[in-house]
């Protein structure tokens, strides 16, 4: 019997919460996701998800069954954890318990935070004006109100890291 264990860090725009509503540490995401554009893939989540599944049924002349229903809206869970603010962005560790497509990016925009650099799923697209040497970020950016802000690898797209642990039990 093996276990996979996937984290992932990603940087958000805004103050993500340190504490969630229950005041434990995590905040948990147990949201239906469904896509809601075929030809980009772009999935929506929660309430959204149902309604989508619903208009593509009623579109095809397919019957709104419990079956029918299930193959286009699928569970999902993600546990977040915030980990750092810089003022502008936050830090946040993602661990999800499903793997849908773009899951953890869906949830995150459904909580009010999406992933910096993530157009798709509202967060603003940031292109660096210059390269410096060695390859790396530009080292200031000026953002939406102009601020000029040190060290642009704090700005990171999406996903930073991903660990995966496996455990082996017998």
């Amino acid at each position: 019997d093996h276990h996979v264990t996937k984290t992932y860090l990603a940087r958000v725009l805004g103050e993500f919460p340190e504490k969630a509503p229950d005041g434990g540490n995590v905040i948990v995401v147990n949201q239906p996701i469904a896509c809601a554009d075929k030809r980009i893939g772009k999935q929506v989540c929660g309430a959204e998800a149902v309604t989508v599944a619903k208009k593509e049924l009623t579109d095809r002349k397919k019957p709104h069954t419990k079956e029918a229903m299930s193959r286009l809206v699928k569970e999902s869970e993600t546990t977040f954890e915030r980990i750092h603010y810089n003022g502008h962005t936050s830090l946040v560790k993602c661990i999800p318990k499903t793997g849908r497509t773009h899951q953890i990016r869906v949830h995150l925009q459904w909580l009010g935070f999406p992933i910096a650099n993530d157009p798709c799923y509202g967060g603003s697209l940031h292109v660096p004006t210059s390269i410096p040497p060695y390859g790396g970020l530009a080292e200031k950016r000026s953002d939406r109100d102009g601020e000029q802000h040190e060290d642009d690898s704090k700005h990171a797209a999406t996903a930073i890291t991903t660990t995966t642990t496996t455990t082996t039990t017998t």
